[in-house]
């Protein structure tokens, strides 16, 4: 019976041993598109201590996995298209482009706009993500409303939004900047090490299967998690990616027009009247900061100073005491 167990656990072995090498075949495609990809790949899917010389059967795995991966390229640029056979490759390596833009706009009525905005998003299929509305008061003490507003829209009606938040009625856009960012080619590496670590949990779950040993079990099953966790790890990367590429993110400030009579002025030099004042008016609130520093610190100071004075006071008289009294001559 010993002999009979011993055959087993050597069996179980090659078939560990096997399942190894498939999985660094596998897990080795993934290095095709990044960096340090392959190496956490590997450390999932790959004891470092076992060795083997089937070297013939990663190769194969490698070319394929080369294939797979060579054709990313050509069909990110826009290669594939028309292509009729190739659904999930097509699929796989659609563009990734995540859209951004931030607006500031003077509102005749500030919550008039800001729901106009938020009704122009929801029409549009998009949703608000987070808002604010608050007041201020402004230079002249006079408290105005301010509001902010971020909202996700689809990809596809983003410039159309983008035009109604521009025309919506009582607004003026002051600030316009919008940017764009493509993560095509960080989504696709992402594709490809999901697929490798799938492929080498599906090698242990078969090893799994048949394990007689409770170390082998635990072994196989440590396996199996180091790999999962990679796995839903790089499945929430890609979720990520998918939410900013399907819906475009949009960044409104509401606030209200300048009060008549204080129009912003041109950009343009001033003159050396004007300088002068500024500087002036600087320089008495520079003023004005320093003597509220010297006041603050000189009613310190009076609260400081009185137990020093009581603790010399103390002192002197302490010292006084103490001192011996001089001796009278002898006659």
């Amino acid at each position: 019976m010993g002999e009979i167990e011993m055959r087993k656990s050597r069996m179980f072995l090659a078939f560990m041993s096997l399942a190894t090498i498939l999985a660094v075949a596998a897990c080795g495609g993934g290095t095709l598109s990044g960096g340090d990809d392959g190496d956490e790949s590997r450390d999932g899917g790959s004891p470092p201590e076992l060795t083997t010389n089937s070297g013939p059967v990663a190769d194969r795995d490698d070319k394929a996995q080369t294939t797979s991966n060579g054709a990313a390229p050509g069909a990110a640029t826009g290669e594939s298209a028309g292509g009729g056979d190739g659904g999930g490759i097509a699929g796989q390596l659609e563009r990734k482009i995540i859209f951004n833009a931030n607006l500031d706009v003077a509102a005749d009525d500030v919550h008039v706009a800001f729901a106009d905005a938020s009704r122009v998003a929801r029409t549009a299929g998009g949703y608000i993500e987070k808002s604010r509305v608050y007041a201020r008061k402004d230079s002249s003490g006079e408290e105005r409303t301010y509001a902010t507003l971020t909202v996700r829209v689809p990809v596809g009606a983003y410039q159309d939004v983008l035009a109604s938040l521009r025309t919506l009625p009582g607004v003026k856009v002051t600030k316009e900047e919008s940017s764009s960012r493509e993560v095509t080619e960080q989504y696709t590496d992402l594709q490809s090490r999901l697929r490798n670590l799938e492929r080498s949990e599906a090698q242990y779950l078969k090893l799994l299967e048949q394990a007689k040993t409770i170390q082998e079990i635990m072994t196989v099953n440590d396996r199996i998690d180091s790999i999962r966790l990679q796995i839903e790890r790089i499945q929430g990367q890609m979720n990520v990616l998918d939410d900013l590429a399907d819906l475009a993110t949009i960044d409104i400030a509401f606030s209200p027009p300048l009060p008549a009579g204080t129009e912003a002025k041109d950009d343009g030099p001033k003159s050396p009247g004007e300088a002068f004042e500024d500087a002036w008016e600087a320089s008495i609130e520079a003023a004005q900061y320093v003597l509220s520093g010297v006041a603050a610190a000189a009613a310190v100071a009076v609260w400081l100073v009185i137990p020093v004075l009581l603790l010399a006071f103390g002192g002197v008289r302490l010292a006084r005491r103490r001192k011996p009294r001089a001796t009278e001559p002898a006659n």
